[in-house]
């Protein structure tokens, strides 16, 4: 449904003559498209949400917003004093609670993540052979043929050592190693699956290899080990070497590129509890800056709701680490809330509308230098904090502008980009990337 309203935003409204008409399908979650007269070449494409008046208006005449004094307006729009008395907190709420932060994330935990294994084939071959072998094998994956590098996912051998004491390979079928042999780690079972057509590809190599290849099976950790202190545990099945997640990828200032933000993110808990009582840079407790950050989206929404907006949702962007990484960026700090009602306008969400200040803002300082928030998207490094749990529409806009990390405090049950529904794309590791939420 993201998908499709972002389709219906490149169509302008006209309340009197629409050349594209839209059909809604809820059971399978669709909208169809389809132009409804003859279009001409270079005629720009119209849709109607409603003859007149747009859909979100009632028929009551238009009133004035709710008065906002110059001076409570400025205080609100982009620089708000977050040292300001708090009135927001309910009285009946004593100053020493410490309210709950929870991370929703598709992340696994490094230290309950569990082992799984999968079968691969090996075969013995003498230790002079060894050489002619892997150069057999090098040839084949550069050919494309064998099915084993990280290009191969989930294939990838690459976390697995090649060779070990063909005597202490546990087999499938039982037998027994040759002590005076090494088993050889060819490929997964999964990438080929016909163990003749796997022999006739290394037999088809070129290199020096024994003249009987027999081809067997054995159990290997599917995936490598999450940390260094479960090391131990995956080799215990098949030797292995630790790559922490993402290694090997391309990075730039720190900040993972396209491919390394589709490498598995891993979230430590116990760490991630403990990272909340750390100070940051600017000797503030991460969990005080957050409780701050919140207050000020409160406030960018209480502005919206005294403006006149019928939805009150208030958004802030900041370039503040928050102990993740900790990495330097340039100062962002955009405030912005819903405009759908002021700019009749149904995809105005608060959410672009902070995405679209961040563009203008950059814009405006004219950066020259290549990247400098480590790609060009919008969001990267930033944090994000918003009242209400994004809706799929904002979701993929933050998953498009790579925003690193997502606060809210309502949920949206049924309707939320996150958790609140079941096809929630924030942390999606099929979406490209995918960010962190905390309720």
């Amino acid at each position: 449904m993201a998908l499709a309203l972002g389709l219906g935003s490149l169509f302008n409204h006209h309340p009197t003559s629409p050349n594209v008409s839209f059909e809604l399908d809820k059971k399978a979650m669709a909208i169809r498209y389809r132009t409804v007269r003859p279009v001409a070449p270079g005629e720009e494409l119209c849709i109607c949400y409603g003859a007149g008046r747009m859909w979100w208006e009632t028929d009551v005449p238009d009133s004035p917003p709710t008065p906002v004094s110059e001076s409570h307006e400025i205080a609100i729009f982009g620089e708000i004093a977050l040292d300001e008395p708090d009135t927001l907190r309910p009285a009946s709420i004593p100053s020493s609670y410490t309210a709950p932060l929870w991370r929703v994330t598709a992340s696994p935990d490094p230290n309950t993540l569990v082992l799984e294994t999968s079968m691969a084939w090996a075969i013995d071959v003498p230790p002079r052979a060894s050489a002619a072998l892997v150069r057999a094998m090098r040839k084949l994956t550069q050919a494309k043929k064998l099915k084993g590098s990280d290009a191969n996912e989930p294939y990838s051998i690459k976390h697995l050592r090649s060779f070990r004491k063909a005597s202490e390979v546990i087999r499938e079928d039982g037998s027994a190693g040759d002590a005076s042999l090494l088993s050889a780690l060819v490929s997964m079972v999964d990438a080929h699956p016909d163990p003749a057509e796997l022999r006739s590809l290394l037999e088809s190599a070129g290199e020096d290899l024994p003249a009987d290849i027999s081809l067997y099976q054995v159990r290997v950790p599917s995936g490598p080990a999450p940390n260094r202190a479960r090391l131990e545990e995956w080799m215990s099945v098949w030797p292995c070497v630790f790559l922490p997640p993402g290694a090997g990828l391309a990075k730039k200032n720190s900040i993972p590129g396209s491919d390394a933000a589709r490498a598995i993110s891993l979230v430590d808990r116990e760490a991630d509890n403990a990272m909340w009582s750390a100070i940051g840079r600017d000797g503030v407790p991460h969990a005080k800056a957050v409780e701050e950050a919140l207050l000020r989206c409160l406030r960018n929404a209480e502005h919206g709701r005294a403006s006149g907006e019928a939805v009150g949702v208030g958004v802030y962007v900041t370039s503040r680490s928050f102990g993740e990484g900790d990495t330097q960026l340039e100062p962002i700090d955009v405030d912005a809330w819903d405009t759908r009602t002021s700019e009749r306008h149904p995809l105005r969400h608060a959410v672009p509308n902070a995405v679209r200040k961040v563009a203008a803002l950059r814009k405006e300082r004219d950066h020259k230098s290549d990247a400098a928030n480590g790609q060009d998207y919008l969001l990267t490094g930033l944090t994000l904090f918003v009242t209400h749990e994004p809706c799929a529409y904002c979701a993929m806009a933050l998953i498009h502008s790579r925003v690193r990390t997502v606060f809210f405090v309502q949920p949206s049950p049924g309707s939320g980009g996150f958790c609140g529904t079941q096809a929630g794309v924030g942390g999606q590791p099929q979406c490209d990337g995918t960010e962190d939420g905390v309720a």
